[in-house]
This record gives structure tokens, sequence and C-alpha cells, in this order.
């Protein structure tokens, strides 16, 4: 669930330490978060989410961060 209030960047941070088993297993987490969470960044791990995310939860997660994403252009 997501709240319409959370920030693109905050709701990215979430999405990496929430789902870091479930869709970025094989990914570096830390150098994720230590940088700047831009759009570009942002649609990449939407679409990650969308891709290798292992429940539906992950999908719809990888969603919103992707339609957010096109709202931020």
């Amino acid at each position: 669930m997501t709240d319409a209030n959370e920030t693109l960047d905050a709701l990215c941070r979430r999405a990496l330490i929430e789902r870091r088993l479930d869709a970025f297993d094989n990914v570096d987490i830390d150098r994720l978060l230590a940088g700047e969470i831009d759009p570009n960044r942002a649609l990449w791990i939407g679409h990650h989410l969308m891709r290798n995310g292992r429940g539906l939860e992950s999908f719809t997660l990888g969603q919103e961060i992707v339609r957010r994403c096109g709202a931020a252009d």
C-alpha cells in the first residue's frame, strides 16, 4: 500500500528496503540508497520490481513507481 503523500524518492527507498529479498537480491542496494533517486533511477527501480518481484505486492509497487515517474516529467 502506498501513501499518496509519500514522495517518489521515499517510495523508491522504501521499496528497495522492503522488497530487498523479493526483487533485489542480486542488486547493490546500498549503492542505490546512497545516491540520489532521480526519475530515471526510479523508473529502473519500478521496472525491476515489476519484472523480478516474486509476488503481486512487488508488481503493484513497481507499477505505482512507474506511474509516478510519468507524473514527474
